[in-house]
């Protein structure tokens, strides 16, 4: 799932920006809801290999807004019950 966003958020190719999005919307939906159905998944993605790349990407290196806010509005949301992931996200951010 990692792999798909971090492609999605910033396509080669600029005609795929609108596909991208849509990838990215629905891809960070089913990944909040897995987060809340099982909390494994938190440590999961902090644990990835790739976590601060896929972080970046999504949030700071896409040049498209709504993927922007989507995976920032979502990111938010799964750190929303603890504070310890998104001090995680803080410092992989920086």
């Amino acid at each position: 799932m990692m792999s798909v966003l971090y492609e999605a958020a910033a396509p080669g190719d600029p005609t795929h920006m609108q596909a991208g999005y849509w990838v990215v919307h629905y891809g960070m939906q089913l990944l909040t809801a897995w987060a809340f159905s099982d909390p494994d998944v938190k440590i999961q993605l902090c644990q990835s290999k790739t976590f601060d790349k896929w972080l970046q990407r999504l949030v700071l290196k896409t040049s498209e807004v709504s993927v922007f806010f989507h995976s920032f509005a979502s990111i938010n949301d799964i750190g929303r019950p603890t504070e310890t992931f998104r001090g995680l996200i803080i410092e992989n951010l920086l």
